[in-house]
């Protein structure tokens, strides 16, 4: 119990070395009696003489393995771990390593890009049988008046609830299934060991210990027991390499075979050039007192069910210290005794299902300037999207899933596409989920077993700080039955987390004012500043141009904006850039530009490009130029999906709210709601029409502009501006995007729903001493800005003190939607002078109470005395 010195412990390994090597056969015996008890082995080594069995030392407390410590994880070397479908475990890397992002997100991206797939009918492992009948008798399913969006929703439930469904089966220790893994891919095991003793020791040929039996060939391959084999040469042993990993395996120590029925009768195994699996070995050099953690591999070959029994090494390189792992399974919690005793399961952590061989996919995505450092908000930046298939078996249906529309696949087929089109290669509506395109050495789009692939993509990152941006890759196991109608192969997920520091760039917003000249016309005032802070000097900004897409509108540029005279020099135009505006830190610039609606019949989206320069005409862009209008296609799709799924939620949460409260009075709102609920589940958004209308895709420009949407524009600033330190400097790009500005709301504004117009002279010259007093005629045009709602309003003029109207100044009217009215009236002037008409006060008469509006504009009229 007491203290026990250096010189006493290597005084004792030293005699246990000379008793294991001098005197044998006492030895087996005293290994025997100190408990040594493998697996479903009693009895099997009285078959083999001593020659044959070897001298292993177990349940001894040095070094002492900590089974608590035990992980197992697919070995990759790749900082982000490659993890298995939904056939497959799709736990995170055990070892909790820095950068692996939040795991919510990961499995709400699963969810989503499942239900998609599902929904969208892509995959071939989609069976959409019944979808239709289990939609329509959810009674929480989705309406919002997009087909694609409410069939994918109500495929995200289905998910969450199998998810939960599992969850709770796991809790109650019911869903105890161990891992599917595949052949020829190596499996890491890891676990702590500690060296109680005062010295320095060195643990040589540490190896896994494991079984795996084959239900094909009805047999069974282990090196349990201490079994040796005469007629192996142990120093020309056989080496495994395996896709992925640098590793050398080899076939364990003491690989033996036996038959799986349980007779316990077991035999050498002679040919060690062919086991079921293969281990790696390692030397770990120990000082007193110390612990490391210590990572081994093993690899299966053959399918069947793998175990891992636990850990062999040798001590001072001539004795066997063997570890048998020992793990507590979970709680079981599916009955009262069970919980009251805390009993507990059998655990499945080291035990494996291997089956096929299977595509091990290594996702890498790097910049194509390997120099770039510093990324501002808004910057798109071209990356290289490599696509690595370490595994055994080919890939197929390769789709890419990320957080937020943050990448973008370049289209560099050439190819001409309509405006319905989706926008890289997007599947679905959420503008998250893209099918990689890429031309295999066989086949398009299979990628061979140790083939690359290097697909060009865009990135435009957003928000400020450090940004996680998620890319998920799921990939399906090909082969000719994964052709078939009927045939559901099984498929993967890839993961890989890039972690940026993005730096504010530029903030842009607009407005939007009736033109006071023409009716229909818009003045749309774009301001811009600049904001960066990613170094001391040099943040100047160019912006060189803007583009406006729009179906129904036109934008022209008012001119003399960019004249030098008067202006700031960092806003006059660059030399060497006749199309940039240079803005520096912290400057602000506003630009003016007239938004007409577009005559006669609707065409296809106008895209208009206005480069930022004096006097420079608009160009037209044809279907839109996919680095300008890919981004915004698919953020706004993006939005509207994310929108929705979340209302959906929210309305999920209220209705498990009032179950909650059954049996109590309805609220008042609740009977209007179940009143304005449509029978059977229909949208009142539907279209009144059964003739079959072609739909564009939610990631499509024609998406983003609508024919039926007749009020709203987008707006694309585009920028550059250079970065870098120490004299490497470079040029970036950007883009910044304000997307739905309206025109014309449909139903509700934010403000007034009315637009306000006048029209007089702006000088006049009279002779008050001939007439006392001057009448100018003012016509006051009023527009109802709503499309489809009707306004009813109070006109009312405030009383001026140095001049009159006369005509009408107070009355009520209605105007339907986009109806207008003129109103004539005269202004009286009693001395020259400059005035302002604007007296106008409009009250919008509501159910709830009038509501008073106020216009800031000045109506300047110059009137000189004379003759």
């Amino acid at each position: 119990g007491g203290r026990v010195s250096v010189r006493s412990q290597q005084k004792f390994l030293n005699h246990l070395v000379e008793i294991c090597r001098d005197e044998k056969a006492e030895a087996l015996i005293a290994v025997d009696r100190m408990g040594y008890n493998p697996s479903n082995g009693q009895g099997s080594l009285t078959q083999f003489n001593n020659d044959l069995q070897q001298i292993e030392i177990s349940n001894v407390g040095f070094p002492d393995v900590e089974d608590s410590s035990v992980r197992i994880f697919a070995d990759n070397s790749d900082t982000a771990s490659v993890l298995l479908g939904r056939a497959d475990s799709i736990a995170a890397n055990a070892m909790g390593s820095s950068g692996t992002g939040d795991e919510s997100v990961w499995q709400d991206m699963i969810i989503c890009a499942e239900s998609e797939l599902r929904a969208s009918s892509i995959s071939s492992s989609v069976d959409a049988n019944g979808a239709s009948e289990e939609e329509s008798s959810n009674p929480n399913a989705a309406h919002s008046g997009n087909e694609m969006i409410d069939r994918i929703i109500s495929e995200i439930d289905k998910e969450e609830r199998e998810a939960e469904y599992r969850e709770r089966q796991k809790r109650k220790g019911n869903a105890r299934t161990v891992e599917v893994r595949a052949t020829s891919e190596p499996v890491t095991v890891s676990f702590t060991v500690a060296n109680p003793l005062g010295l320095d020791i060195e643990l040589t040929e540490m190896q896994l210990v494991a079984s795996l039996s084959c239900p094909n060939s009805g047999s069974l391959h282990s090196n349990e027991f201490t079994i040796s084999d005469e007629q192996y040469d142990p120093s020309t042993p056989k080496i495994w390499k395996f896709h992925g990993s640098d590793k050398e395996f080899e076939s364990p120590d003491f690989m033996h075979q036996g038959s799986i029925d349980a007779d316990g009768s077991r035999v050498a195994l002679v040919d060690k050039y062919n086991p079921y699996f293969v281990v790696t070995k390692k030397t770990v050099k120990m000082t007193p007192s110390s612990s490391t953690v210590a990572s081994l591999e093993i690899c299966p070959l053959s399918k069947g069910d793998l175990e891992v029994i636990g850990v062999r090494f040798k001590l001072l390189g001539e004795v066997w210290i063997y570890h048998r792992f020992d793990l507590p399974g979970p709680l079981l919690q599916d009955t009262q005794l069970n919980r009251s005793k805390r009993v507990r399961g059998e655990s499945m952590l080291l035990k494996s299902k291997i089956e096929e061989e299977m595509p091990s996919l290594k996702v890498t995505i790097t910049p194509s300037n390997k120099n770039q450092s510093t990324v501002l908000q808004g910057q798109t930046s071209s990356w290289i999207l490599k696509l690595s298939n370490y595994g055994y078996a080919p890939a197929a249906n390769i789709m890419l899933k990320t957080n937020a529309p943050w990448l973008n696949i370049n289209d560099e087929t050439g190819e001409e596409k309509d405006e319905y089109s989706p926008t890289s290669h997007c599947v679905g509506p959420s503008g998250t989920l893209m099918k990689v395109p890429f031309e295999g050495t066989n086949k398009a789009g299979i990628l061979q077993p140790g083939e690359t692939v290097e697909v060009p993509v865009s990135i435009r990152t957003s928000g400020g700080g450090r940004q996680d941006f998620y890319i998920l890759c799921r990939y399906e196991l090909w082969n000719e039955d994964s052709q078939t109608k009927f045939a559901s192969p099984r498929h993967r997920w890839a993961r890989k987390l890039l972690s940026i520091p993005v730096y504010p760039s530029i903030t842009m917003s607009a407005s939007l004012m009736p033109s006071y000249v023409n009716n229909g016309e818009h003045i749309l005032s774009v301001e811009l500043m600049n904001y960066r802070s990613d170094r001391d000097s040099g943040l100047d900004i160019n912006f060189d141009n803007l583009c406006v897409i729009s179906r129904h509108f036109e934008v022209k540029q008012l001119q003399g904006q960019f004249i030098s005279d008067g202006v700031s020099n960092s806003l006059i135009h660059v030399d060497d850039e006749p199309s940039a505006l240079e803005v520096g830190w912290q400057e602000r610039v506003t630009l003016h530009y007239l938004v007409a609606p577009i005559a006669g019949a609707v065409g296809p989206c106008n895209v208009s490009l206005l480069p930022l320069s004096n006097d420079g005409n608009a160009s037209v862009v044809k279907n839109g130029d996919a680095k300008l209008t890919d981004f915004i296609c698919r953020e706004r799709a993006h939005d509207v999906f994310s929108s929705t799924l979340e209302n959906h939620r929210r309305e999920k949460e209220r209705l498990l709210a009032e179950q909650e409260k059954e049996g109590q009075p309805r609220h008042v709102a609740q009977i209007r709601r179940a009143k304005t609920t449509l029978p059977g589940g229909e949208s009142n958004l539907s279209s009144s029409s059964n003739e079959p209308v072609a739909q564009p895709h939610p990631t499509s420009i024609a998406h983003l502009c609508p024919s039926e949407g007749t009020s709203n524009i987008n707006v694309v600033c585009s920028w550059s501006a250079s970065v870098g330190e120490g004299g490497q400097y470079e040029t970036i790009v950007g883009q910044h995007h304000l997307r739905n500005l309206l025109l014309r709301p449909q139903n509700k504004s934010k403000g007034c729903p009315l637009a306000m117009t006048a029209k007089h002279v702006e000088k006049v010259c009279h002779d008050f001493d001939a007439s006392s007093h001057l009448d100018v005629d003012l016509e006051i045009t009023l527009r109802n800005r709503l499309v489809e709602t009707d306004v009813d309003f109070e006109f009312a003029l405030d009383h001026q003190p140095e001049f009159d109207f006369v005509g009408t100044t107070s009355f009520k009217w209605s105007l339907r939607g986009g109806e207008e009215i003129t109103v004539p009236m005269k202004a009286r002037f009693y001395a020259g002078g400059v005035y302002n008409l604007q007296s106008v006060r409009l009250t919008v008469l509501k159910s709830e109470a009038p509501l008073p509006y106020l216009f800031p504009l000045q109506w300047t009229i110059l009137v000189e005395e004379g003759s």
